[in-house]
């Protein structure tokens, strides 16, 4: 047996806190403790082999009938995400794998013990070599370790992949990433790395607006369009175009559909003709401040601009530095020809890396890569940049032959970049993209932001749903070393509000990659404050737990739902993200349905995973979920759900709010700004108090808007920097609603008060939702008003019953007392009568003190929308589901009102339609898009609808192909309607 803290192997079975997660285990796997912690439940597996060699697999044992994710990757830059249940699901290039040791899909968060068990693995580095994980037709979990280099073949072999295990996969997954940072010592946790500011600032990125075309001039004209709409971006990306490069004379040319040419090089670390005053082509002007220093300094003083990023590949350009050109020779840049390892060869071909391969990358001399970067980025920001983007990272995984590997020549290109930015941008203005390799993550001490996802691809309708739905997956891993980048999205766009919803709880920057003139304000205006700040949430956004061993781009019944946190709220995003995937078989992104259905889930106040810890002191569970796009305030009871039924390609956004029981006996709970997709995020400070019988709650919110915050009482008086305003509340739903006006200063924070009168008992009792304190004072109420009237009951039914003892023998013995005695029963009588009416009026007291305890209703109220909105009244009880059929049973229930209820609004609601969207009527948004993508006046419009039908067996030949023409015909001959098999 060999043992770590809680895992060991045992009778061929590892065993993780006494579950079995894999059988047959190797007699070769070795478990090793981590250093200094005892009390985790983690270990290292290890191999005992006395084989060498560049390129090893070591199998572990079997996966068998428990679900996992993973994330992989699926072409040299990228990672996606992959669910299944057997170790033969586990496909090359895996990098993180989390296993659920039962089942977590209904957790109780006050009771983890009973919960779901997640596993996690974590291939990591050791010395020359780096480890990945991947699976085998014998279920089998494999680790396979590689150096990159035929002359590196030695390796130790006992510190492969870290195991962890917990009840919170959130936690564990951060624990596990943090021992291993400990471990390696050659990384920081994302926690410890200083976030760019630019992340809290609206952008404007210059690709998909010019491509490689870009010039000073085009920059100009991107600024002024956004600023004149009143959304000025803060921060601007200067992407590929504006260097100097140049192919070799016997080069062979490899141009992308956006112009890109990767056979390029480098030939000068300073700006083309395109960013210089006055420039031509083919003439250089050495006065810097004819260069872009005269086109920085216009643009940040002209635009408020506050900080300014250029793109620049990490080997210089897509083909590298030029070797031995004039002013470039002391980098000592050599041809190289890339290699890529057996796993990214049996992934998706990639259009770049196939062009390097022909023509080589001209890699400077490690040894003097610092002072390449030194001198690029001293430039830049003698110039005014703040930062660059640095991309096309992976590439270096390809060139370790005769470098002494690629971990050793990706760590010495990191740690030299990083120095670099730290030296010349003291704001960490770094994004680092294409780099999803954990050679590069594994070496990251500084660089604090990375994209996380495939690019953004305006016209491949195929790429949106799946792109949501990886950034979130992805960010699970990602995000514990850096903040994901979701990367740009055009507001003008089909699917530009799914785009921004998901950006919104993504915790990431926003910016847009829009044409001069091309923007949609309105919904630019749910992301971005008048001053051009946003309202970012605090962590990665990731999925919530219950969707983490589900597909929710190819199963055909789950939503996504991605949650995050703010300072006092959370945030869940739920997605519809149906009908494309990444296809093992064809290794293209395809669309595998054309017409996805309807999905009906739950949204519940356990999806937000970390909400106790941002709730006050005392918070029962009792939440309050605002729904951005129908404006339904719903009073949720711990532990309590609600359903939602999306339709293919629409979304919602629910604001999360702990409410707060305050001594008065009122309950509360701040919205936020309600026209904002996250907006809770705006509650910058909140603090409750007590003022004899009124209760104060204190806010400090920024932004405009109108602001609104749920309150079981009607307030006092509301009061916005000491002035009193105008409200409205209504009874309803306790919707408190007040319009705040544009800030003069910027990121101006607002000091508004709420006073609220102390609770009348009977008028609490009402409440929909009664507290602890509430079903107190009802049950004392009741005592007090039912015991003089069961006493009065009492007296009259004993006085009647003696009265008929006593007159029954005087009938018989005194018959001439006949009419007395009638007199005396008549009485009587009348006292059972009394005890009657007195029984009656008990039993209706009874059932008015106690309705409120016994029965509750949910409603909410349309605002914020036109004066002719009506509102939404959800008549359905929501009690806490108890076990998994019941939480099943509560989904069911009341869809058919809610649903009712929605198509109501739709017809008012121009982003969400009541009947399901066709992929055909995108496909014709995607295609006039196609046609035209430099013309700056284009316009999206639906000219015909055109019916897709595909034969299946047709598949594996007509696949989707982003990266040519999406009309309807083309579609026609090559959307395949479902993804092949996997064997």
């Amino acid at each position: 047996m060999t043992v770590g803290a809680g895992i060991c192997v045992a009778e061929r079975k590892l065993n993780v806190l006494g579950q079995s997660i894999l059988t047959d285990v190797d007699e070769n796997i070795i478990v090793t403790q981590p250093n200094g912690e005892a009390f985790t439940n983690g270990a290292f597996l290890g191999v005992n082999s006395d084989r060498v060699g560049s390129y090893r697999v070591f199998p572990i044992g079997k996966l068998q009938g428990l679900r996992f994710m993973c994330g992989f990757r699926f072409k040299l830059w990228w990672m996606t995400q992959r669910m299944g249940t057997s170790g033969q699901d586990i496909p090359f290039e895996t990098q993180f794998l989390i296993v659920e040791g039962n089942d977590g899909s209904n957790f109780d968060q006050d009771n983890q013990q009973n919960s779901a068990l997640y596993v996690v693995f974590l291939p990591i580095l050791e010395g020359d070599f780096r480890a990945v994980l991947q699976g085998n037709s014998n279920d089998e979990l494999e680790i396979c370790l590689e150096s990159g280099d035929p002359a590196v073949q030695d390796f130790e072999g006992s510190h492969l992949v870290y195991v962890a295990a917990g009840p919170d996969p959130f936690d564990v997954i951060t624990n596990a990433v943090k021992t291993v940072e400990r471990h390696l010592q050659t990384f920081c946790h994302r926690e410890r790395k200083k976030m760019p500011d630019m992340l809290n600032w609206f952008g404007w990125c210059t690709w998909d607006a010019f491509y490689t075309t870009v010039s000073s001039e085009g920059v100009k004209q991107g600024l002024e369009s956004l600023e004149k709409g009143g959304i000025p971006p803060k921060f601007v990306l200067i992407d590929d175009g504006w260097q100097s490069v140049s192919m070799d004379p016997n080069g062979i040319e490899s141009i992308a559909d956006n112009h890109a040419n990767f056979a390029n090089r480098l030939t000068h670390i300073k700006e083309n003709h395109k960013f210089q005053k006055n420039g031509e082509e083919g003439h250089r002007v050495n006065d810097p401040a004819m260069g872009l220093r005269h086109v920085v300094t216009n643009i940040k003083d002209q635009h408020n601009l506050k900080y300014v990023y250029m793109w620049h590949a990490l080997a210089g350009y897509w083909g590298g530095v030029r070797p031995g050109v004039p002013g470039m020779e002391h980098y000592e840049s050599k041809l190289s020809f890339p290699v890529s390892s057996p796993g990214t060869e049996s992934q998706e071909p990639d259009d770049a890396l196939s062009s390097l391969i022909k023509n080589g990358l001209g890699l400077v001399n490690p040894e003097k890569v610092l002072y390449f970067y030194n001198e690029l980025h001293s430039y830049l920001a003698s110039a005014g940049i703040d930062g660059v983007k640095v991309d096309v990272q992976n590439i270096l995984e390809t060139l370790g032959a005769g470098h002494g590997g690629r971990v050793k020549l990706a760590r010495k290109y990191h740690q030299a970049l990083e120095a670099s930015i730290a030296r010349n941008f003291p704001d960490n203005g770094i994004i680092s993209c294409m780099s999803h390799s954990n050679d590069s993550l594994f070496s990251a001490k500084r660089s604090a932001v990375i994209r996380a996802s495939d690019d953004f691809w305006p016209r491949d309708p195929a790429s949106h749903t799946i792109h949501i739905a990886s950034v979130a997956y992805n960010t699970i891993f990602l995000g514990e070393f850096m903040q994901p980048d979701w990367d740009m999205f055009h507001s003008v766009h089909p699917m530009a509000e799914y785009h921004g919803a998901a950006r919104a709880v993504g915790g990431c920057a926003i910016y847009v990659s829009d044409k001069p003139g091309q923007h949609d304000f309105n919904l630019l205006k749910k992301l971005v404050l008048p001053d051009g700040s946003i309202i970012r949430a605090k962590l990665p956004g990731r999925p919530s737990r219950d969707c983490l061993f589900s597909d929710p781009a190819r199963d055909g019944i789950s939503l996504l739902k991605i949650w995050n946190l703010n300072d006092f709220n959370g945030v869940v995003g739920v997605f519809n993200c149906q009908g494309a995937g990444w296809c093992k078989v064809g290794k293209k992104n395809l669309i595998h349905d054309c017409q996805p259905g309807t999905i009906t889930g739950i949204v519940r106040t356990n999806d937000v995973n970390y909400l106790p810890r941002i709730a006050h002191d005392g918070w029962t569970g009792d939440a309050i979920l605002y729904s951005h796009l129908h404006r339904e305030l719903i009073n949720l009871p711990k532990n309590a759900s609600i359903p939602i039924t999306l339709h293919a390609r629409e979304y919602e956004v629910f604001t999360v709010v702990p409410i707060n029981e305050m001594s008065t006996g009122s309950r509360f709970a701040p919205v936020g700004l309600v026209n904002m997709f996250n907006s809770g995020g705006a509650i910058k400070e909140l603090k409750y108090e007590t003022e004899g019988k009124c209760g104060l709650v204190s806010m400090k919110v920024r932004g405009c808007g109108m602001f609104g915050a749920y309150s079981s009482g009607k307030p006092k008086r509301i009061q916005v920097d000491n002035e009193e305003v105008h409200f409205d509340y209504d009874e309803s739903s306790g919707l408190i609603t007040i319009n705040i006006r544009v800030p003069d200063e910027e990121l101006y924070l607002w000091d508004v008060k709420v006073e609220i009168v102390e609770k009348k008992i009977f008028g609490e009792m009402m409440e929909v939702n009664p507290t602890r304190k509430t079903k107190i004072w009802a049950t004392l109420a009741g005592i007090a008003i039912e015991a003089p009237i069961l006493g009065l009951m009492g007296f009259s039914f004993l006085s009647s019953i003696i009265l008929l003892v006593v007159t029954s023998p005087l009938l018989i013995i005194f018959s001439p007392l006949l009419i007395g005695a009638a007199a005396v029963f008549g009485v009587a009588m009348a006292g059972f009568g009394v005890a009657g009416v007195t029984a009656g009026l008990g039993l209706s007291s009874f059932v008015l003190v106690y309705r409120s305890v016994l029965k509750g209703r949910i409603t909410g109220g349309e605002y914020g929308g036109g004066a002719d909105d009506a509102p939404v009244i959800v008549d359905k009880m929501i009690q806490p589901a108890e076990t998994e059929e019941e939480e099943h049973d509560t989904e069911v229930a009341g869809t058919e009102d809610r649903t009712e209820a929605i198509k109501q609004q739709q017809p008012q609601q121009g982003s969400t339609s009541s009947e399901p969207v066709h992929v055909d009527r995108i496909v014709e948004l995607f295609e006039s898009l196609k046609e035209h993508p430099h013309d700056q006046n284009e316009t999206a419009t639906i000219v015909h609808v055109v019916t897709v039908e595909v034969d299946d067996d047709e598949l594996e030949e007509n696949q989707h192909n982003k990266d040519m023409a999406t009309s309807g015909v083309y579609l026609q001959q090559n959307v395949p309607r479902q993804i092949p098999q996997e064997t």
